[in-house]
């Protein structure tokens, strides 16, 4: 019955995945053929909205209140860029006369005439989507359930009952191998160059653990028969795994505090890395005009900083499920390595298969709950024309920056790490 269940989860997640794929090249047909990464115009306004919007005359939107809304109110969550002068349209949130808010739209039609700062995007400004985390959970459910299944049928303990490794176990294994190398690849990245390297996944650890407790369940348990020449390997392999799979939760948590601090409360860490290179020498023929010089905007280092999810509340509450995700499935791996070896009288093989079973299910909840909101937040923001972003702006040099907007997955973006990004989204990397 459990074996059923479990290709039910793989089929699940497989139509999930196959999902993405419609979504990916539906951005990618759509979008990116619109978009040249090398010309002025995308250095300005990137993938956004912000050209045609800026074109109209805000004749009903109070503009003193927008560029000095975040001062009066003394609550920006960038102190550092007020005491530049400057601000951040990071919402729509901005109360108007009559009590209702204003558009991304007409808040940034009172940069009219600023100088756009051209730039080039970093890897890592291509920050969390829902379609990439949506694609990491698909990727991790297909390989964890397939996991899962072979522990259902085979006893760990019973080398007669394994019929080995079949070619679907060794498609599996090669796939979660290039997965765990392309993960660790791109956090080396990460730590030699915390402001520049691509996301990874926070979720990918989890296989990694999973094949340290499976060396006691079939298909590993039989490779590492006590009646095999092999059987020499096994305390080995299984330190070489549980050191491993410490080392790479380990990692992961390093990551979330250099990248994601606001979750962390560790702002302090990453606030002024910058996530896009000031192009100095394209700035005299970017739109606007502005009292400062090219060198002045580019060493203006907060302008082009990573200012989080703070324009879409929606996008936020996925990124914080994302994060109690993996908060969830540390503390119940952190208890289920103590209760393993904390309980006594009970078959060692059926404890950790059990446990794994309770891990896997629980995790399934809280990922099933996580689909819906991201598949709504995805036909809502695809359907858009003028694409929102965050945007930075200093009011003394009279001088704006426009970021990457994410509301289509940054797949209508085609640059040189656009193969990168779709490779990883697929290897939960």
């Amino acid at each position: 019955m459990f074996n059923i269940l479990l290709w039910a989860i793989v089929a699940f997640f497989a139509i999930m995945q196959l999902i993405v794929a419609i979504f990916m090249a539906t951005g990618l047909t759509s979008g990116a053929k619109k978009l040249d990464p090398k010309s002025l115009e995308f250095a300005m306004y990137k993938n956004t909205g912000f050209k045609d919007c800026v074109t109209n005359s805000p004749t009903h939107v109070n503009c003193t209140v927008v560029t000095e809304y975040d001062q009066s109110l003394g609550a920006d969550f960038r102190p550092w860029a007020l005491q530049h002068g400057g601000g951040f349209l990071v919402g729509s949130n901005i109360p108007t006369t009559t009590g209702g808010s204003y558009t991304w739209c007409e808040l940034v039609s009172c940069l009219k005439g600023f100088k756009v700062i051209p730039s080039s995007p970093f890897p890592s400004a291509f920050a969390y989507s829902p379609l990439t985390i949506w694609a990491y959970l698909n990727m991790l459910f297909i390989s964890a359930a397939r996991g899962l299944q072979k522990q259902v049928t085979f006893e760990g303990h019973h080398p007669k009952e394994c019929k080995g490794w079949s070619i679907l176990d060794r498609i599996f294994i090669a796939y979660d191998l290039c997965a765990f190398v392309i993960w660790w690849r791109d956090w080396g990245l990460v730590a030699s160059r915390p402001h520049y390297a691509s996301y990874i996944s926070i979720m990918a650890w989890y296989t990694t653990v999973r094949y340290a407790f499976e060396t006691q369940l079939h298909p590993l348990s039989c490779w590492l028969s006590f009646r095999s020449r092999r059987e020499r390997f096994r305390r080995p392999m299984i330190w070489v795994l549980s050191i491993l799979a410490t080392l790479h939760w380990c990692a992961t948590l390093f990551f979330i505090i250099v990248r994601w601090p606001d979750l962390v409360m560790a702002r302090f860490l990453a606030h002024l890395w910058p996530r896009y290179d000031c192009l100095e020498s394209q700035i005299a023929n970017a739109t606007g005009t502005s009292v400062c010089s090219p060198e002045q905007l580019c060493a203006k280092s907060w302008l082009f900083s990573h200012q989080g999810p703070g324009l879409d509340r929606n996008l936020y509450r996925i990124l914080f499920m994302w994060f109690m995700m993996f908060c969830y499935l540390s503390g119940a791996l952190i208890f289920a390595t103590g209760f393993i070896f904390i309980v006594k009288g009970i078959n060692k093989f059926s404890t950790v298969r059990l446990v794994i079973y309770f891990i896997f299910m629980g995790l399934l909840v809280i990922s099933i709950a996580f689909i819906p909101p991201a598949i709504i937040y995805m036909f809502k923001n695809w359907r858009e024309s003028n694409l929102m972003s965050t945007v930075a702006y200093d009011v003394e040099c009279r001088a704006v920056h426009v970021t990457i907007s994410a509301m289509k997955d940054y797949l209508d973006v085609a640059d040189n790490s656009l193969g990168q990004r779709i490779l990883k989204l697929w290897f939960n990397a």
